[in-house]
């Protein structure tokens, strides 16, 4: 049975808007072989100055989450249920004013910062809109902590812009090895460098030494982490033309993945919560508590959803077109299985 699966990694409604949008299509679920389509520009991704009035534009994005939800489950990268936060007389650790649970453990931003806060205002508004049903048809999902939970870079993979040409094994293994010479480099200095009264030339040269030091891991992290997670997916442009993919566009094919891989998925159900499971461990963990007694104030949100497992996957063949394209094939859902 055709599988369809949609992702929105979508920004607020001021300034330069940079959201990505992408389908994922499978001839059945759990294929390892599966398209992905982006969409470049997309309905979601025009900049907007803030004195814009709602109906210009809101009612088309509504009709278009609704076409996209009746073909499949449409995944949204951000925040859709603010869950204890409404309610902060509830709280009992200082995070818990401005974080929920699933937040916290994953270690995503606070529900009211800017980068959280505005665009889970423009869907609340999105949402209200619609007739669509939570859990059912729309899906929070947070793509960093899908990568966390496969065994892949969830930090610093994504760059305005990472190349879709293949590092080649020799490149990679070659960067892995600078990174843990600079790693050992690093940690030897350190331990010297706290063996030293402070202040002095030594300590000081020592430190300075150790931030170049940080600097450059941090480079080549940048430079290897995304290779790491496009690789990792197979993830193989089938146009010539397809040279690089955006940041936005990477999380929205990823957010879209446990549409088509549920099996590999973490969500809570009537029949048991195994990402709530996994939020208690990793809550208990990052607070360092050993006697953690789970309770309800840290149950993950019904409509939270991401990967728990790597998936296997052969290939999975990248494709761009853009809204107009794009509106047909929802018209057409066979097209999106082209090549497959």
């Amino acid at each position: 049975m055709t599988v369809l699966s949609f992702g929105l990694d979508i920004a607020g409604l001021s300034g330069k808007n940079n959201s990505g949008l992408a389908a994922l299509a499978a001839k059945h679920a759990e294929a390892k072989i599966i398209n992905a389509w982006i969409v470049i520009p997309n309905a979601f991704s025009a900049d907007h100055e803030g004195r814009e009035h709602l109906d210009s534009f809101l009612p088309k994005q509504v009709s278009l989450l609704e076409r996209m939800a009746s073909l499949g489950q449409v995944h949204i990268d951000t925040v859709l249920e603010s869950q204890n936060l409404d309610r902060p007389s509830n709280a009992r650790y200082v995070w818990e004013l401005n974080h929920r649970a699933v937040d916290y453990a994953f270690k995503g931003l606070s529900i009211y910062a800017d980068l959280i806060g505005a665009p889970y205002a423009y869907v609340r508004r999105l949402l209200a809109d619609s007739q669509l049903t939570l859990a059912k048809e729309v899906w929070e999902t947070y793509p960093a902590a899908s990568l966390r939970e496969m065994q892949l870079p969830s930090k610093q993979y994504k760059d305005k812009h990472v190349s879709l040409v293949p590092l080649g094994i020799e490149a990679q293994l070659k960067m892995e090895t600078e990174l843990r010479t600079n790693e050992t480099t690093r940690r030897d200095l350190g331990k010297k460098k706290d063996s030293l009264r402070r202040n002095t030339e030594q300590f000081k040269m020592l430190g300075k030494e150790i931030d170049v030091l940080k600097e450059e891991h941090a480079n080549l992290t940048k430079r290897l982490n995304p290779y790491l997670v496009l690789s990792a997916l197979h993830l193989t442009p089938t146009e010539p033309q397809l040279t690089k993919i955006s940041g936005d566009d990477l999380d929205a094919v990823v957010a879209a993945l446990p549409g088509v891989y549920r099996q590999a998925a973490l969500r809570d159900s009537d029949t048991g919560r195994p990402l709530s499971d996994l939020v208690f461990r990793l809550i208990q963990k990052r607070m360092d508590l050993q006697d953690f007694t789970p309770n309800d104030r840290f149950l993950a949100p019904r409509s939270y959803v991401v990967m728990g497992k790597r998936p296997e996957i052969e290939r999975i063949n990248l494709r761009a077109v853009n809204q107009s394209v794009f509106d047909a094939m929802l018209d057409s859902p066979p097209k999106f299985l082209q090549g497959l």
